[in-house]
């Protein structure tokens, strides 16, 4: 399954292997692609994970990688995945969108980093999932030297205030509709500031739900940068040091977010292929090792 290529039929992937396998000359048929379809059902999908893991931690242990200022940066994204019309993955994952059970889709949120190109974890949850949920089970897979990259459907306070109790660096592109303090700093001369705010109630309670700690002030750096379009945004920072991390370097930073919507680009060319781990009451999960994006 692992050597498997989207551009070769699942048939024609296992001939070729039995026949490598075998020592053969020629080609032969030792095994159906329906075979392999009923045998990848048993498979646990925590070993998937537990392989993916061991790759990635070998992978960056080198350390021979592009850093930014000292950190990795690890780029984050949602996307949906479309899944087979079963009653396990319908009961797991919920009706989709048209909300009859006509498509069944799941909620992804993965993390990449970006100069590796290696994907850290990915979580899939129910459709009806946010994307901020699924980002939160996803923190262990980050340290303290990372800079976590996000798009503009990530802000929250509640978010920022997660990510400062788990010591996790962040750069976040943020809209001036909801937030004051962003369109003060458009309107402004200036390239940056500094907003800080006391952690309100819901924001305690949010963190509260999720077993972490909440400060009472939250800080944020606000840095006015131009994209490449020539629109002005502003992007959101946990790393308050100017000196160390000047404002004219975020906008190449926050450029390198794309390499996620480049992975998902490529991961939607592989052929779909799912792997369903049963767990008793607490219901299916399932592991893409192909993925459709949608």
């Amino acid at each position: 399954m692992l050597q498997h290529l989207g551009t070769q039929s699942v048939q024609g992937s296992l001939d070729s292997f039995f026949t490598a396998m075998g020592g053969h000359d020629q080609a032969m048929r030792a095994v159906s692609k329906s075979a392999l379809c009923q045998a990848r059902r048993k498979l646990k999908a925590s070993a998937f994970e537990a392989l993916n893991q061991l790759w990635v931690q070998r992978w960056h242990a080198s350390e021979s990688f592009e850093r930014w200022h000292g950190l990795r940066v690890v780029a984050a994204d949602g996307t949906c995945l479309r899944l087979p019309r079963w009653r396990e993955t319908e009961a797991a994952f919920g009706q989709g969108p048209c909300g009859d059970g006509s498509v069944v889709m799941a909620r992804c949120n993965a993390l990449l980093s970006v100069a590796t190109g290696q994907f850290l974890d990915v979580r899939m949850g129910r459709y009806d999932q946010g994307e901020r949920e699924l980002l939160m089970q996803s923190l262990d897979a980050l340290h303290q030297d990372d800079v976590l990259v996000l798009d503009r459907g990530y802000p929250s306070w509640w978010l920022f205030a997660a990510l400062q109790a788990r010591s996790v660096h962040c750069c976040v592109r943020i809209d001036a509709c909801s937030w004051p303090d962003v369109d003060r700093l458009l309107r402004s001369s200036a390239q940056e500031m500094v907003v800080q705010r006391e952690a309100r109630a819901d924001v305690r309670q949010a963190l509260a739900e999720l077993g972490l700690p909440c400060a009472q002030q939250l800080h944020l750096r606000l840095v006015k940068v131009r994209l490449p379009s020539g629109r002005m945004e502003v992007l959101a920072t946990s790393l308050l040091d100017c000196d160390r991390y000047p404002a004219a370097a975020f906008c190449a930073l926050y450029g390198q977010r794309w390499a996620i919507e480049e992975a998902f680009d490529c991961l939607s060319y592989c052929t779909p292929s799912y792997v369903i781990e049963y767990q008793g009451p607490t219901g299916p999960r399932c592991v893409v090792t192909g993925l459709t994006q949608t």
